[in-house]
């Protein structure tokens, strides 16, 4: 195993010169890009496939397809380094009962047809989502509007009350996508309008082209943008066959670096290196409405102890990741609780319960990424051994996305992201989302009324100390019904040439630096 203290502590000296500024020049452009202000011509990007569309109803939740919506359609807050900014709205307050929020929009704002940007667009997102909501719905908590009223002021203010004090509001509110009123006010059915507008914003940039098939996109910088000066002309997303060879012979700014590669990546002068600590992870979800044996949780438990994680730690991460907690949470969270039930692996225990089921189950996998093969049969080989016949379906992400959300499996591995943030929305969508609701992460034979009760109450407390309490309650019943088995979480690694590009910024509820704004401004007081 490779010795992750190390590690992370020369990823952690290379983070202080990402956040010490923004600067670099692309070698070989043609045209000088600093006679135009930018940091970079073209910033090109390596393209994950199609995440759909990018505006508010097309795209996919997955980070990589909110990024690209983002792009090109703002919001009023943004997250910052150490909280959340002000982004279309210049200034903003709130009422001391939590419940009513002020904000007031930067002048001269303007979408990209060159239509002024009002309140009245707010107003009318807001109304518009009620009724057609937006990929990841941001102003729905339990199917109903955190929105109880609002008033528009002038044409740069507005009042926005909400129905409850929560704490997740702020990030609901602020960060919804705002639309265009002129486009949208006549659009009867968002999720499949094709018009020519249909990827108008008022964003840094504005869309330029979009490839289903290859899931290439290009972006080009807003000249009219009212705020934070764009860093990058254009950004370019496109499909490469090796990330590596790509980075080295200069087609792509930034890439992941495998873990066999860090050693020699992180002894290079040119090279900066970031780490990102448990943002992406692997579960084993399992269908206890097709298998009821399942719903025996000492079944599950041993289904647990029959996988040794450990070792998947080091076949798929090379040793730079961790044993997932029973609960989700991940140790490096500052909402980790670390008094959770633990199920170590344990192969002759679990043969013991496991052989006499006589169980042969499909085991569904996706291609997010090239570990997930390995993972797959590094999960059948476990569970084989203890007794468990396996047949492992490798299907591209849309399909096992598909397949998870109908229930078409019997166990099925999902890689995601989200693992390290702010925990409540990840949980409420792992353990909270009842089956046939759409959801690819809905837990087939499982319901809790206690655990949905304990989530929804989450965001309404405000208390530090109260809500870290409430986070282990949670934590302690997940992991003694573990509903889905978290397999192992990622310490990841991307690399960059500062000398090009270093404007990567990573915002304070993620460590996803390339889906955040700030990191394609050039501003270095964001």
């Amino acid at each position: 195993m490779k010795k992750r203290t190390l590690a992370l502590l020369l990823a952690l000296m290379m983070l202080a010169s990402l956040l010490a500024g923004c600067g670099g020049q692309q070698a070989g452009t043609d045209a000088d890009s600093s006679q135009d202000g930018y940091t970079i011509e073209v910033l090109k990007l390596i393209s994950e496939g199609d995440f759909g569309g990018p505006n508010p109803f097309r795209h996919s939740t997955r980070g990589p397809g909110s990024t690209k919506m983002r792009h090109v359609f703002d919001s009023l807050l943004e997250a910052g380094t150490e909280g959340f900014i002000p982004w279309m709205a210049e200034d903003w307050s709130l009422s001391k009962d939590n419940l009513t929020y002020t904000f007031t929009l930067h002048d001269g704002i303007t979408w990209h047809d060159g239509q002024p940007v009002t309140t009245d667009d707010i107003a009318f997102s807001i109304d518009y989502y009620s009724v057609y909501p937006n990929s990841g719905g941001n102003l729905f908590t339990a199917d109903s509007s955190i929105v109880d009223s609002y008033e528009v002021v002038d044409e740069r203010t507005i009042k926005i009350t909400v129905a409850k004090a929560l704490s997740t509001n702020t990030e609901n509110i602020g960060t919804l996508p705002i639309i265009p009123k002129h486009i949208w006010e006549n659009v009867e059915d968002p999720y499949n309008y094709d018009g020519d507008d249909k990827y108008i914003g008022c964003g840094m940039y504005k869309f330029v082209s979009y490839d289903p098939g290859t899931g290439s996109y290009q972006f080009e910088a807003y000249e009219d943008y009212y705020g934070h000066k764009a860093a990058a002309h254009y950004i370019d997303y496109a499909p490469v066959s090796d990330k590596i060879l790509a980075f080295e012979n200069g087609d792509v700014a930034m890439t992941d670096v495998s873990a066999d590669l860090f050693d020699s990546y992180a002894a290079r002068e040119d090279i900066s290196m970031i780490a990102k600590n448990d943002e992406m992870g692997y579960r084993l979800m399992i269908n206890m409405e097709k298998l009821p044996v399942f719903q025996d949780v000492e079944v599950r438990g041993a289904l647990y102890q029959a996988l040794n994680r450990e070792k998947m730690v080091d076949a798929v991460f090379q040793g730079l990741g961790h044993v997932a907690s029973a609960a989700y949470v991940p140790q490096t969270n500052p909402y980790y609780c670390d008094q959770v039930a633990e199920y170590p692996y344990d192969a002759a225990y679990a043969k013991s319960v496991l052989e006499p089921l006589n169980l042969s189950l499909r085991l569904v996998v996706g291609q997010d990424t090239a570990a997930e093969a390995t993972l797959a049969e590094q999960v059948k080989m476990d569970l084989e051994a203890a007794g468990i016949t396996v047949a492992v379906e490798s299907y591209d992400v849309g399909t096992r996305d598909s397949m998870t959300a109908s229930g078409d499996y019997d166990l099925a591995i999902t890689y995601h992201g989200g693992w390290n943030a702010e925990p409540v929305s990840m949980l409420r969508a792992i353990y909270g989302v009842a089956p046939g609701s759409g959801s690819k992460w809905a837990s087939y034979g499982y319901s809790s009324d206690e655990l949905n009760t304990m989530l929804a109450a989450i965001p309404g407390i405000m208390d530090q100390d109260e809500l870290a309490k409430a986070y282990d309650d949670v934590q302690i019943l997940i992991a003694q019904e573990i509903p889905n088995l978290p397999l192992i979480t990622q310490v990841s690694y991307a690399i960059y040439r500062p000398a090009e590009y270093d404007c990567w910024k990573a915002a304070f509820n993620s460590t996803q630096f390339a889906n955040s704004r700030l990191s394609y401004t050039s501003d270095t007081n964001v």
